[in-house]
């Protein structure tokens, strides 16, 4: 009978509700984040052959299902396209290469033709890098040949806008940028490899990869997701960051 008649307290008093509840949904997703990875580039299988390549199920990591051909060194039929385009802005990814010696990426325009045999040049709509055993080619017109310290492991590819000279101010103003620039780092060192300057920038681009290597994929690596809390400003701080700006914009005109 004692037993019946005792009641426990208030179960919502012994617990601190602001900690555990506030911001639930945001706080699982931000633990949950860590665990489902994000990709920036998702691979689209339909881009390529699938007698010539193997994409996995999770559409990130390609691998050559047969050894690449001599007479056919850059065989579009080869390529493997992303699954986005990039138009406007700046993008990143990471592919890991391994320890393979034979293979490309880069970007490309999603409207050439893949079918064909031609050189994966800007002339044609590519703009990539390859290793070609101990050889890396920054394919441009002249194929250059690249000297390495060290073969990376991790290639970054970066599209960016192209910096802009004195000559260009008034395309400042006008918020116009009418070149981007692609270039290729060694991830884990974060050194540059090789660039590309010039490239259109109101034409659509996609990452492609080419694997030519049976025995090591290359794969999409994760991007680190940061999570930021946005912090409004001011109306006088927004103030005196437009005076600033202009302050700069006139001192950069009367210095040119």
């Amino acid at each position: 009978m004692n037993r019946a008649n005792y009641t426990l307290p208030d179960a919502v008093a012994l617990i601190d509700v602001p900690k555990y509840l506030g911001n639930l949904k945001y706080q699982v997703w931000k633990k949950m984040k860590d665990v489902c990875l994000y990709y920036p580039v998702i691979l689209n299988p339909h881009t390529s052959s699938p007698n010539v390549v193997s994409v996995s199920d999770d559409l990130t990591s390609v691998t050559s299902s047969r050894p690449q051909p001599k007479a056919l060194p850059l065989h579009r039929n080869r390529v493997v396209l992303g699954s986005v385009e990039y138009a406007n802005g700046v993008h990143s990814w990471d592919i890991e290469v391994g320890n393979s010696r034979h293979w490309t990426l880069g970007v490309c325009l999603g409207s050439v033709e893949r079918s064909v045999v031609q050189p994966l040049t800007p002339e044609n709509g590519f703009w990539g890098l390859r290793r070609d055993g101990d050889s890396y080619i920054l394919m441009d017109t002249g194929m250059s040949r690249l000297n390495m310290k060290r073969n990376p492991e991790v290639v970054r590819v970066k599209i960016d806008y192209f910096p802009f000279d004195h000559n260009d101010l008034f395309l400042i103003f006008q918020n116009q940028k009418h070149w981007r620039k692609v270039s290729f780092s060694d991830a884990r060192s974060d050194s540059f490899l090789a660039g590309f300057t010039r490239v259109p920038v109101e034409k659509e681009l996609f990452p492609f990869v080419i694997p030519e290597d049976q025995s090591v994929p290359l794969r999409v690596v994760p991007a680190k997701v940061i999570v930021t809390v946005e912090q409004k400003l001011s109306f006088t701080e927004r103030v005196l960051i437009l005076i600033l700006g202009v302050f700069v914009v006139v001192i950069v005109i009367i210095l040119s």
